[in-house]
């Protein structure tokens, strides 16, 4: 069963690795990107990272795909954490199960043209275009850094 599909540009860390995982009762994570899958220190250290009893599978948004519809009905308890919106849309694309994104952290990238949501949230113009995209699906997009946090609803705010 999946559980929570999170952007979070640090992907696993303190609030993700505890807050989320025993609120949800996540036994099995997966983090999905095409470089963390190659990159072996990565993989070591967000080994590290893990709360103990979960599982960890870094994968390549391909793979990523084929894992989650897998475990679309089973009794895996999952989270899938990605570390920018492109590949979160790969997911619910690929994933038609998945109805809610949640929008932990993904900080200003300077280079580009961008808007702050929250002080936490700020996304690029080609990041706003996708979740414009993936509204029209149907797919709510969620703000909240810990499950204890009021959703803050970025539908709303494009």
């Amino acid at each position: 069963m999946i559980k929570l599909l999170r952007i979070d540009d640090r992907l696993l860390h303190g609030q993700v690795a505890f807050a989320w995982t025993k609120t949800l009762s996540i036994d099995t994570i997966f983090v999905i990107n095409d470089a963390v899958a190659k990159d072996e220190i990565t993989k070591m250290t967000l080994g590290i990272a893990k709360p103990r009893g979960a599982t960890l599978s870094c994968l390549s948004v391909e793979e990523g795909v084929k894992k989650v519809k897998e475990h679309v009905a089973d009794r895996k308890v999952v989270m899938i954490i990605v570390n920018n919106v492109k590949d979160a849309y790969e997911i619910v694309k690929g994933v038609p199960e998945i109805k809610s994104v949640c929008f932990g952290g993904i900080h200003e990238n300077k280079e580009v043209e961008s808007r702050r949501f929250t002080g936490s949230v700020t996304l690029t113009m080609e990041d706003i275009e996708i979740c414009k995209q993936m509204d029209k699906m149907g797919i709510e997009l969620e703000i909240r850094a810990v499950p204890e946090e009021k959703k803050e609803i970025i539908n709303e705010m494009l």
